[in-house]
């Protein structure tokens, strides 16, 4: 599906309006995500709970888990974790089955976003930094099938994301885009001993989406 702009600006409204709710942190990342991701919602989505599969308690969808947030009466802050917080909408919250099926596509889209703010913020909260929205969607963008690939690469560049997003971007000077090329191609070497060098340094070039 493609998400068209007022779509989004009416998802954002009803995100902006459950803020009493699901609180001013997951609001703001919902908000966020929405407005950088765009179109490419769902495959930006799939990338983080992808990760999130492997780190968090989650075993619902982000829609199930955006819409059980509105329904509860406590917050992340609630919660000396984003894992008890999932465990406590998995648990504590009922949904009504029929009007969860029957949602329209703003509730639907907003449901989507908060849910996938609740799991960006939980891998973010296991990894121990930030995870800025468009390091996601150049993710995205990479088309990488592998969560275990996304996890290298997240804890390569923990301290120093925008490097990793100035690459793909093809923003960075010959000096630092060598330097991150190089560490990729050390990264993927552990990841994978099988793969030949070469085949790592075409996959490395390959990763330059603008060029």
């Amino acid at each position: 599906m493609i998400f068209l702009g007022p779509l989004i600006s009416m998802a954002i409204s009803a995100i902006s309006a459950a803020t009493t709710t699901i609180g001013a942190g997951l609001s703001t990342m919902a908000t966020t995500l929405l407005k950088i991701a765009g179109p490419l919602l769902e495959v930006v989505g799939k990338t983080a709970f992808d990760v999130g599969v492997q780190l968090l308690v989650n075993s619902i969808s982000p829609r199930e888990l955006g819409a059980r947030a509105q329904l509860s009466d406590k917050k992340p802050d609630n919660f000396n974790s984003i894992n008890n917080y999932i465990n406590h909408l998995k648990n504590d919250i009922e949904l009504d089955k029929t009007k969860f099926e029957n949602m329209n596509d703003t509730e639907k889209l907003a449901s989507d976003a908060i849910g996938l703010g609740i799991i960006m913020k939980g891998i973010e909260e296991k990894k121990g930094f930030e995870i800025p929205m468009n390091v996601w969607v150049d993710l995205a963008k990479l088309d990488i099938q592998n969560p275990k690939e996304i996890n290298a690469i997240l804890d390569t560049f923990k301290s120093g994301l925008d490097m990793f997003v100035g690459y793909v971007e093809n923003k960075l000077d010959e000096n630092k885009e060598i330097e991150v090329g190089n560490k990729l191609v050390d990264m993927y070497q552990k990841l994978d001993p099988n793969i030949s060098k070469n085949e790592i340094e075409q996959k490395v070039v390959s990763m330059e989406i603008n060029k």
